[in-house]
């Protein structure tokens, strides 16, 4: 399997770092070369997908409360 490299300075060693760009609402990460700081992809800074399962948790959570309620409520009729 190939290895990745800078296009800038060959190095093979990278980190991610979190910006704001000047306009924007939302950070981003940066992976750059941990040798000269060369960008060589963005990712988003909050996962989407992660975001997306937390509120369909937190919606199921919301729907079993709902459904206690309302057995409970027939269960006193």
């Amino acid at each position: 399997m190939a290895t990745t490299k800078c296009a800038r300075c060959d190095s093979t060693s990278f980190e991610a770092k979190v910006f704001e760009p000047r306009g924007s609402n939302y950070k981003l990460v940066s992976v750059q070369c941990a040798s000269c700081g060369a960008a060589i992809g963005v990712m988003e800074y909050m996962n989407s997908t992660t975001q997306i399962q937390k509120l369909e948790k937190q919606l199921q959570d919301v729907a079993a409360d709902v459904d206690r309620i309302r057995r409970l409520l027939q269960n006193q009729r």
